[in-house]
């Protein structure tokens, strides 16, 4: 297969790998620099919650492994030519001729909470524990837009016009919001978030859903 045709197929698919690698690759910087193990860099994130199997680097650690972190991702990103940034996937400065190559891709990552937060502590998840959101107000003033298209939804219900605006003015929209580190932040509705499936908007991949 062609370098431009499979970077540019399954970009999202080698970035989530480089990822992966980085984050075992930073990890096993702390084990050798600290001497060790892997679970004591790490704690419960919800403390006081029961079977709470989510897991956080602790604060001690944490820009420590960030560091790491940055440092293995640059590093084998520019061994496979690949940047993200690309809409092909492929580094500038390397050349894109005839170039056949094999799959980059390992074993699928395990989908378990702590795994997953060790592995990826920045990916994007949908899960049970409160999120961060804003309420964004809606009037004929403010936001008109979304007040008019707001309106036009409860009305669709069969709720009559008037008293539509008297509850889009009361009741702010609440938005759950999201942040791909990659590509930038985006919110969505929270009466949505956890109850139908979800896309990230700048790739179209869907969220992981792992709420119970």
């Amino acid at each position: 297969m062609d370098l431009n045709q499979y970077y540019a197929e399954n970009k999202g698919r080698i970035n989530s790998s480089i990822m992966e690698i980085a984050s075992d690759l930073a990890e096993a910087r702390l084990v050798k620099k600290h001497r060790k193990f892997p679970e004591e860099f790490v704690e419960p994130e919800n403390p006081d919650g029961l079977d709470n199997n989510c897991v956080r680097y602790k604060e001690e650690y944490q820009d420590e492994y960030n560091e790491f972190y940055d440092e293995e991702y640059e590093r084998v990103a520019s061994l496979m030519k690949f940047d993200f940034g690309e809409k092909n996937g492929i580094a500038r400065s390397h050349p894109t001729g005839n170039v056949q190559i094999h799959s980059f891709i390992g074993p699928n990552s395990r989908d378990d909470c702590e795994d997953a937060n060790i592995r990826d502590p920045e990916r994007v998840i949908i899960t049970d524990k409160e999120n961060e959101t804003v309420e964004v107000i809606t009037t004929p003033q403010i936001n008109p837009g979304m007040f008019r298209r707001r309106v036009q939804n409860l009305m669709l219900s069969r709720l009559p016009q008037q008293e539509a605006e008297k509850f889009v003015v009361s009741t702010p929209q609440k938005l759950e919001l999201f942040y791909d580190v990659n590509l930038g932040a985006f919110a969505i509705d929270a009466e949505a978030v956890g109850n139908t499936p979800l896309y990230k908007p700048y790739t179209g991949e869907e969220i992981p859903d792992e709420t119970e």
